[in-house]
């Protein structure tokens, strides 16, 4: 809140200047400053995203007849304002699609061939042995399905795609919902 907005008028410019300088220092104002900033910030995003959606479609549409890819990738950055990567990312896997960490076994955007695969490998564990979480998780690995993967995100990720019932928890991850 700034205190230009308030009618002090036995306040001189200097003196106003303090008091802004001591609101900006109060922690509490600060972080309900921040938090109205954040709301805003994911409304526009959400915004832009709906916006981004129509105008890569409209642009790629009129542009793709005469240019390349990658060239109208780069002009709807240029006119949406925002990066090719983000146009990219919206092109291929919709406005909604958040970034993957491809260094870890992240389950960001789930398809659900990864679900089939889970399944099917859990079906060719249980021909030979018990399917457990530990086996499940190397198994998974060795196949290079979910390279990096912990026990516990695998287990939560099980539990969230009712795949945890056919499961033994050798490990005895506790999950706290």
């Amino acid at each position: 809140m700034a205190t230009k907005d308030l009618w002090r008028p036995w306040l001189t410019d200097n003196e106003e200047g303090l008091m802004d300088q001591e609101n900006i220092n109060n922690p509490e104002l600060r972080k309900s400053e921040n938090i109205r900033d954040e709301e805003i910030n994911c409304r526009k995003r959400t915004h832009l995203n709906q916006n981004v959606k129509i105008m890569i479609k409209n642009i790629f549409n009129g542009y793709l007849k005469q240019m390349s890819k990658a060239s109208a990738i780069t002009e709807t950055a240029k006119i949406s304002k925002i990066s090719r990567a983000t146009v990219y990312r919206i092109v291929k896997y919709g406005p909604y699609a958040r970034k993957e960490r491809s260094d870890k076994g992240s389950f960001r955007s789930i398809d659900k061939s990864l679900i089939d695969k889970i399944r099917y490998v859990i079906a060719d564990i249980t021909i030979n042995e018990i399917p457990t979480i530990s086996n499940l998780t190397s198994e998974l690995q060795k196949r290079n399905i979910i390279p990096n993967c912990s026990k516990t995100t695998l287990w939560r990720f099980l539990q969230a795609n009712n795949l945890q019932g056919s499961i033994i928890n050798d490990e005895e991850i506790l999950v706290v919902d």
